[in-house]
């Protein structure tokens, strides 16, 4: 039961702990309350920001953001790095593909065109072409 007690006087407390407080001035003198003042002006109870304070704070943001952007500017240089790398890459690929095709249709004229004992060195040769360009261009 005692508990009980002191519990709910803590809630009341709590309660009215937690209650606005107005300050009035009325003819020189100061009076505390729970309701506004008449005519009263609502003051913010806030301390003002310290101006120096704000300029630090705006001067570590900026160093943070130069630090991001030079980040993201090196990563984009790295990631178009990788694109030029990418693209020689494939354009030597082509380059390499069409020369074996090319040597591919040549070797297959060839054995076309020969005939005798030749005949079955150029079919060997054009059926090497042939695995070499599906080895490298077609896998």
């Amino acid at each position: 039961m005692k508990r009980l007690a002191v519990m709910a006087a803590a809630c009341f407390l709590h309660g009215s702990v937690m209650a606005a407080a107005y300050k009035c001035e009325a003819d020189g003198k100061v009076t505390y309350g729970d309701t506004p003042c008449v005519g009263g002006t609502v003051i913010s109870a806030t301390p003002p920001d310290d101006a120096h304070a704000a300029r630090e704070r705006a001067a570590r943001e900026r160093k943070t953001l130069d630090g991001i952007e030079k980040d993201r500017r090196k990563e984009e240089v790295r990631e178009a790095r990788e694109r030029a790398r990418a693209a020689k890459t494939a354009a030597t690929h082509q380059t390499a593909c069409r020369k074996l095709a090319l040597r591919q249709r040549w070797a297959e004229e060839d054995a076309r065109a020969a005939a005798g004992k030749s005949a079955e060195k150029a079919k060997r040769k054009a059926r090497r072409a042939a695995e070499a360009l599906d080895a490298q261009c077609r896998a």
